[in-house]
């Protein structure tokens, strides 16, 4: 049974399971909308997370989407969140360059598809927008997003053409890879653009071109720049790319519990604990 919200503080924490489902993730202002927190229960059930928020994007991509009758996104878990419930020797090798925490798939609302979108509840609609849980096709085009809410999160040029997006203080920045090429930003060996971070110190004069101040404009930018025939990647190639930890070692007596640490929610505790599948 997941922590209940703290004493004094649950009408402020919204919870994704008890959303209604005329709950809008779009808001008015771009304040509202990077402001906007809603929870779940950890992986394990046993606590409370806030969803990140390229997954509160993506939720509010898809309303626009819906409602406009194009495309669709998916959202992946952030690098930093990659190896947050595994265990020790579990842990799966950082992500590479090619890795988005945020893909956009064309897609064509037809008959009733929106109706049933909203008819469905939002925690299914969590799931049916998780690429892990609900991957597409083998040779669906995907077009990569990096999104990033802070300096310290990675961003990484691309081999093929891929979006970026950055959630600063008062509004977006949607740059192409390409465009990030263009104001000649160096990137280093591994591919990493660390010429970007300037725009939470307030040096963004040169990103004004790609400003986005709400999530309607986010979206027109989006499909304005994918809508062209070069994606990123196919799901497949998106499949091969995924962080998987190491298989168990072997020797490992079937029954061992191994304790695990949840970073998100404080130190481990019995209820953190889980028995291995080692071999027999």
């Amino acid at each position: 049974m997941a922590t209940p919200p703290p004493a004094g503080k649950t009408e402020a924490k919204l919870l994704l399971r008890t959303l209604p489902l005329e709950y809008e993730f779009r808001k008015d202002t771009y304040g509202e909308q990077v402001g906007t927190e809603v929870n779940d229960k950890s992986r394990d059930g046993t606590s409370w997370l806030k969803l990140g928020a390229n997954v509160t994007t993506a939720m509010a991509l898809n309303e626009v989407a819906a409602s406009q009758g194009r495309g669709f996104f998916l959202h992946l878990p952030s690098r930093e969140t990659n190896s947050r419930f595994a265990g020790k020797g579990r842990n799966p090798p950082a992500p590479g360059p090619l890795y988005p925490n945020l893909v956009y798939m064309d897609y064509a609302w037809a008959g009733n598809s929106r109706e049933r979108f909203a008819a469905t509840p939002q925690r299914a609609r969590y799931l049916v927008s998780n690429a892990l849980m609900n991957p597409p096709l083998g040779n669906t085009p995907l077009h990569s997003i990096q999104y990033a809410r802070h300096k310290n999160v990675p961003l990484y040029m691309t081999p093929r053409p891929s979006l970026i997006i950055l959630q600063i203080e008062s509004f977006y920045v949607v740059p192409s890879t390409e465009a990030v090429e263009a104001l000649r930003l160096k990137s280093k060996a591994d591919g990493r653009l660390p010429g970007l971070r300037a725009a939470w110190d307030g040096d963004h004069r040169h990103l004004e071109p790609y400003r986005c101040n709400d999530v309607e404009s986010l979206y027109s930018r989006i499909l304005e720049l994918c809508s062209r025939p070069t994606a990123t990647m196919t799901a497949e190639e998106l499949h091969r790319i995924l962080p998987r930890p190491p298989p168990w070692h072997d020797g490992t007596p079937l029954g061992t519990v191994e304790v695990v640490k949840d970073n998100a929610s404080g130190p481990s505790s019995k209820r953190g604990a889980r028995y291995t599948r080692g071999k027999r």
